[in-house]
């Protein structure tokens, strides 16, 4: 519900910023629940520090950014290693 409002806030028009950081909250949300029902702990850190890097300012974005990437990258190597 919460994602459906955030998205016609921005096609609505209002405050754009506040529209989007909503959205991509739900998103994120949507992706750890989704990662947890899968047991995915690299995706619960990632999605973590994704959302942190929404709120923070852009130098440590940058590096929380990366830290999920490499969160992201444990985990598809490990899916790569179980087949």
């Amino acid at each position: 519900m919460a994602l459906l409002r955030a998205l016609l806030g921005l096609l609505l028009g209002g405050e754009f910023r506040k529209n989007l950081l909503a959205l991509l909250e739900g998103v994120l949300f949507l992706l750890l629940a989704f990662s947890l029902a899968l047991g995915g702990v690299g995706f619960l850190f990632a999605a973590f520090y994704l959302l942190l890097a929404a709120y923070l300012p852009p130098w440590a974005a940058s590096a929380l950014t990366g830290l999920a990437a490499l969160g992201l990258g444990g985990v598809l190597f490990a899916l790569g290693r179980r087949r």
